[in-house]
This record gives structure tokens, sequence and C-alpha cells, in this order.
């Protein structure tokens, strides 16, 4: 899928209903009727879509487009007539979510993307290796990645795969560091530069908000404020400016942190900001 104009990094390229929401439990003949029941235009829609288990007629289509459906829903999936032909790219042009006020899957632009550039979403973990993210993508979706990331040099390669391990331990490691307060400072700086070369906005709402919540149990309340709006930035970006998350993010930044239970807890320290 091409852009057919310009798009900035942060704004919205699509926002969709569903199709057809799918359970894990439905076999060929539950999802058979569940077809059925849709209007000529959902099934024709359905049906047209990629399938990468042709064993299975209907089951497979489901396995290979279906994106997770709702807030902590694993086992419920959503059928995008549109959203579901983007590409994968081990660096994703956009971040999707499902925004459950509006009911829709929301895809934001996660950089700035030229008109006839690709639209790419991301079909595995990105935080994985190379090797592991092409084995995942081949044995799910019967590809080999050959994405800009696969793609390069070995050296290069090698040092992208140790990045991206690297932002992985370090989400990994915070709950067990709550004692060193100014070492997850320090892994989360880090963290948010290698996502940032990486071109990766995944994980950085996530990031700035576990550093807000450590200058929280500190009492730092200048550091909360600066990592929470930092948190607000990002979730411009990889949700968008009108999203469930980005409106949840904004509460946190009103709030008086002094008044938040856990304030202090751990007693007082400058842990610092972004």
């Amino acid at each position: 899928m091409l852009a057919t104009r310009s798009i900035a990094r942060g704004e919205l390229v699509l926002a969709e209903k569903p199709i057809l929401i799918v359970n894990s439990y439905l076999d060929e003949a539950g999802l058979a009727t569940a077809v059925e029941a849709l209007d000529e235009r959902g099934r024709s829609a359905f049906l047209a879509l990629s399938n990468a288990h042709p064993e299975e007629p209907l089951a497979g289509i489901v396995k290979s487009n279906a994106l997770p459906h709702g807030s902590g829903e694993a086992s419920s999936g959503g059928i995008y007539e549109i959203g579901c032909r983007l590409n994968h790219s081990c660096r994703p042009s956009t971040n999707h979510h499902f925004d459950d006020g509006r009911g829709v899957e929301v895809f934001q632009a996660t950089r700035a993307v030229a008109a006839g550039e690709e639209l790419t979403d991301y079909y595995t973990f990105l935080l994985k290796s190379s090797e592991e993210r092409k084995a995942d993508l081949r044995e799910r979706f019967g590809f080999e990645c050959a994405c800009e990331v696969c793609s390069l040099p070995p050296v290069e390669l090698a040092a992208s795969d140790k990045r991206r391990a690297a932002i992985n331990a370090t989400l990994a490691s915070i709950p067990s560091l709550i004692s060193s307060p100014l070492r997850i400072i320090m892994k989360v700086r880090q963290a948010l530069k290698d996502l940032e070369r990486e071109g990766l906005v995944l994980v950085q709402p996530a990031l700035a908000f576990d550093a807000y919540q450590v200058a929280l149990l500190y009492g730092d309340v200048a550091s909360a404020r600066e990592w929470a709006k930092l948190m607000v930035k990002f979730h411009e970006v990889a949700d968008g400016v009108d999203s469930t998350k980005c409106a949840e993010a904004r509460e946190v930044v009103e709030a008086d942190p002094r008044k938040d239970p856990r304030f202090g807890k751990y007693g007082r320290n400058s842990v610092g900001g972004p």
C-alpha cells in the first residue's frame, strides 16, 4: 500500500472499523457461519485477504490477518479491509492500536512518509533479533523478511540486534532496579536513544511512564512532570492526539504528583528528567 500524498510524523493514516471480530476458539465451521452472516461487501473483503495457511481456507485468513481487538483481549481479533493489507517491516512507518473509545483500529505515521512511499506495519515483536523475527514471520506468515533492517550489511545488522536486545533488557529489568532510581533513569534515557536510532516508537510511552513512576516514588515532582509530558508527546505520535491513551496521559500531566499515595514511598531523591 502506497501513500498517495506526503504524511507527517504522528499524522493519522487510517482509522477503520473491523469487518469481522473473531474469537480464537472458532473453527472452520464457526468461521463459515460468521463469514456467511456478513453482508456481500464484507464477505468479499474478508475472502480477498491473503492466506498464509491455505490448508485452512477461513482460519488461515484469520491467522494471517487478525489484529488484537480491544485492550488486553488477546483471545479475539479484528479483521480489517484496508489495515490488514499493509505489508510488514521491522522498521514500520506506522503504528497500530485498537482505540476502545472510538471502536476503531488506528494506524499512525511513526515518521514522515513521502508520496509514493510504501506504508508498512509490523507482524512480530520488533525487539527480537533479526533471526528470531525472520523465523517467526516464516512460520506464521510464510515469507522471508527482506525489509530495510533485515537487509542491512552484517555489521550494521548486528548493531541493530544489539540495540533492540538492550531495549528489551531495560524493559525487563526496571522492576528489579527500583532501589537504584538513577540507574533506571540512565537506562531509560539510553533505551529511548536506541529506539530513535532504530526508528521505533512502540515502547517509548511505556518507558517514559516507567521513568515517571520512578520520579513519583522518589518524590521528585519536577522530574515526574517532565517525564509525564514526554509520555504525552510519545502517545501523540504512536497513538494519535485524539486517542484514549493520549487523553489518559494528559490526565497524568494535569494531576498533582504529590497527591498520589505512592508519592515519596522510597524517600526523597532527585532522579532527573529526560
